[in-house]
């Protein structure tokens, strides 16, 4: 449910289609290996770093149930 609220679906699907556009142009040869590795990790440091932001909001608002 907290998925839907905030808005990480929009998220995760965009992050998808980025990540399946990218595969399938490299496996086009129509981008070079350098560019293919540089967007993707680009788009896993953009969702690593949404998931810790998160984590540390909810530290600081008291709600981390983890720890």
């Amino acid at each position: 449910v907290e998925l839907f609220t905030r808005g990480e679906l929009v998220r995760l699907i965009t992050a998808i289609t980025i990540v399946i556009a990218v595969s399938a142009l490299a496996f086009g040869h129509i981008i070079s290996g350098e560019v293919t590795g540089t967007l993707l990790g680009a788009v896993a440091g953009y969702v690593l770093g949404g998931i810790t932001a998160r984590r540390e909001s909810k530290s600081k608002d008291g709600k981390d149930k983890e720890a």
